[in-house]
């Protein structure tokens, strides 16, 4: 839970920044202070929920929006090639990482951010209990008003909720009671303290933010001139000025109550009380400007891309991960589609099938998928989540040359968005010649399959990945796991320099089930001692284990995902890779 906050954290505190600078830039001379106070209250609701935002990108919409998506994702995958997961390094001209190290530093992170959560959160539990226990230990002073508190602990007047706290012993002369008066009821009526409470939650959650200390100081001056303005209407400049400059001392200055005049921001209140009021119209005209900026800020940071969807329902969600973290040609990257069996055409007869299937499931997501055995069925039952198999049949050499004739024949071009980012157009005889589409065609389409697609999408965030230890059922793995990590490890030859003796008997992994052929989160455990030069050739060999790893999956043993009180989750797996076996 705990690193989800902290993630949310982190996204808010950009878009937080973003908003509040462009606010200054606009408003800061500004006097419509109720106006003021409504956007700054905005900017903090707005930024809270901008991570949970999203916004489709079609191939319809307009250029701009893709460019914005492209830098976007660039931006994102530049931050992503700088995180934890990032654990071990091929190059053979950089400094070797030892193992698995930025795990320890994203852990780190989170835990600074706990404790400092953890200290905020408590001073503010703290602050509000002492201001209970005050209204409890103090005398009420009928005379001056039901709700007028008076405790030996206040050294100058200031009003929380709807309690107004002044000092134990002193008496003000009548006028200057009636300003002090008139000043914290209209904090009360204006309901001041919920903003602070819910500011200093924001601060609690975002403490590391200088940004976020800057609006509740922002916040508590548009209070202060927001009141000013009000008690003006009916007491003197002078008068006022004259009784905030007596009552000012440096007395109690809470972060979630009204003090009547603090020294600290004196000067600048009565500067605000001399200023010109702002008219309307600028206002306005301001106030668009900024919509317009938040609007533009808010639906960039909420983009994603919304893939096309070919004729006839081509499904293209559950294999193309490791095409799309591949930067490869477009010839190779659909030539690796083909393998994987995906195939956006249908020969005339099973048109007509796939077509009469749809028909009578309306309400359903009917796909198809080409393959090239026939041991395909108890694999997509047992292990691949989302498929529901409802017609299979074998293509003979009539259907396969219509199938080719069909690429060959397609001039309205292919629409791959391979990264997310651009979209590529072409033919496939642009790509491919005859001869080169029936040597990807034909050993990849000798059967059809025509399914019912029910997709899982499961969170992705760490507070919703499980250990073994919190779920019911745990993620399977064709033929069990103790068999794949002897499979890895029968297939792995050991380089040159490599001393067995110096070897761990196991090679330990760390990864996230996702379900099928597909992990994430896949992290090495091992580690050497010894200095970063003496074990530079055992990590990089390590590498080569972790490679062998993710191929295996990826190609020949898909996964089921774990169960937790009946649902599919995302489960954290260890693998341990014998060395003993390794040639």
């Amino acid at each position: 839970m705990i690193d989800a906050v902290f993630y949310w954290s982190l996204k808010v505190s950009i878009i937080l920044s973003i908003l509040f600078l462009a606010y200054l830039m606009l408003f800061r001379n500004n006097t419509q202070f109720q106006w003021r106070r409504i956007l700054v209250l905005g900017i903090l609701i707005l930024s809270a929920i901008a991570p949970y935002l999203s916004y489709k990108v079609t191939e319809e919409e307009p250029i701009i929006v893709h460019e914005a998506l492209a830098l976007k994702t660039k931006l994102e995958n530049t931050a992503t090639s700088l995180r934890p997961s990032q654990s071990i390094s091929k190059n053979t001209d950089s400094k070797t990482v030892r193992a698995n190290p930025s795990i320890f530093t994203r852990q780190s992170f989170i835990t600074i951010y706990s404790i400092g959560l953890a200290l905020f959160a408590l001073l503010l539990i703290i602050e509000i209990l002492r201001l209970f226990i005050w209204k409890l230990m103090s005398g009420r002073d009928v005379i001056l008003g039901n709700n007028i508190l008076r405790h030996p602990s206040v050294k100058a007047p200031f009003s929380y909720w709807s309690w107004i706290f002044i000092p134990q012993f002193k008496n003000y002369p009548a006028s200057t009671w009636h300003i002090i008066h008139q000043h914290e009821k209209v904090h009360i009526q204006q309901k001041h303290s919920i903003d602070l409470m819910f500011m200093r939650v924001f601060q609690a959650l975002l403490w590391y933010n200088p940004v976020v200390y800057w609006v509740l100081r922002e916040l508590k001056t548009l209070h202060e001139a927001q009141v000013d303005h009000r008690v003006l209407k009916s007491v003197p400049l002078e008068s006022y000025a004259e009784t905030l400059l007596k009552v000012t001392l440096p007395g109690f200055e809470g972060g979630v109550s009204h003090s009547f005049a603090r020294i600290s921001s004196l000067s600048k209140r009565i500067k605000l009380m001399k200023t010109h009021k702002t008219t309307i119209r600028k206002t306005i005209l301001l106030s668009l400007v900024y919509g317009l900026l938040a609007f533009g800020c808010l639906t960039w940071t909420s983009l994603w891309s919304q893939e096309k969807q070919t004729s006839f329902e081509f499904d293209v969600s559950a294999d193309t991960s490791a095409s799309k973290q591949t930067n490869i040609s477009n010839s190779s990257l659909l030539a690796s589609l083909f393998e994987s069996g995906w195939i956006n055409k249908l020969t005339t007869a099973h048109e007509r099938v796939f077509l009469l299937l749809k028909s009578e499931n309306p309400d359903k997501k009917i796909a198809y998928r080409y393959f090239k055995e026939n041991n395909f069925h108890p694999y997509f039952e047992s292990f691949k989540p989302g498929y529901n198999p409802l017609f299979v049949a074998k293509l003979n050499e009539a259907q396969q040359s219509e199938l080719i004739g069909l690429l060959l024949a397609d001039t309205t071009g292919i629409t791959f968005n391979s990264d997310r980012t651009i979209i590529n157009k072409w033919t496939y005889s642009d790509l491919f010649t005859e001869k080169q589409l029936k040597d990807q065609i034909l050993p990849n389409t000798k059967y059809l399959m025509i399914y019912e697609s029910t997709p899982v999408s499961l969170e992705y965030d760490e507070s919703s990945i499980f250990s073994p230890e919190e779920v019911d059922v745990l993620p399977q793995v064709m033929g069990g796991l103790e068999n794949l990590a002897k499979t890895i490890a029968l297939e792995i030859k050991l380089p040159e320099g490599i001393d067995r003796s110096r070897l761990p008997k196991t090679i330990d992994f760390e990864f996230v089930v996702q379900g099928g052929q597909s992990i994430s989160h896949l992290n090495l455990l091992t580690e050497m001692a010894g200095s970063d030069k003496r074990n530079r050739a055992y990590y990089l060999f390590f590498g080569q284990v972790h490679d062998t790893l993710r191929s295996k999956i990826a190609s020949l043993y898909p996964w089921k995902r774990g169960v937790k009180d009946g649902k599919e989750v995302l489960v954290r797996m260890k693998i341990s890779i014998p060395t003993r076996y390794m040639m």
